[in-house]
C-alpha cells in the first residue's frame, strides 16, 4: 500500500513540475528522467525529490527496525512509528521524523491537484 502511495506522490510531483513550465518557470530538460509504465522504483523510503529522480531510496536493509522485512505491510508499520533510524551510505546512523516524511508527501499531493 505504501509503495503505491509513494509512486502516486512521485508521479504527482513530476506532473506538477511539468505544469509549472507554462507559468514562465523554465525547467532544464537535461536533468529530467523519462518515466514509463515499465520503470521500476526501488523499494524504500524516498526522503526528497533527488532520491526519486535518481531512484535511490533508503532501502529496507538499511532501516533499523524490529519489523519483519518480508511483511507486506512493512512500510506502513515503520511509518506508524515516530522515528525511523537507518544507516546512510557512509554507515552513519541517521534518524528521521516520520511525521515530516508524511507531511512532505501530503503537501506534494495538495499543491499539485
Amino acid at each position: 500500500m505504501y509503495k503505491y502511495k509513494l509512486l502516486f506522490s512521485a508521479l504527482i510531483l513530476i506532473f506538477f513540475l511539468v505544469k509549472v513550465k507554462p507559468l514562465g518557470i523554465s525547467i532544464d530538460s537535461s536533468n529530467l528522467v523519462k518515466y514509463t509504465y515499465d520503470y521500476k522504483f526501488i523499494d524504500g523510503i524516498y526522503v526528497n525529490f533527488e532520491q526519486v529522480n535518481i531512484n535511490q531510496p533508503i532501502e529496507k536493509s538499511k532501516i533499523l527496525t524490529s519489523v519483519d522485512y518480508n511483511n507486506p505491510d512493512f512500510f506502513d508499520l515503520i511509518l506508524s512509528k515516530k522515528y525511523i533510524s537507518y544507516f546512510d551510505n557512509l554507515g552513519v546512523k541517521q534518524t528521521l521524523v516520520t511525521k515530516n516524511i508524511w507531511v512532505m508527501l501530503v503537501m506534494v499531493c495538495y499543491i499539485s491537484i
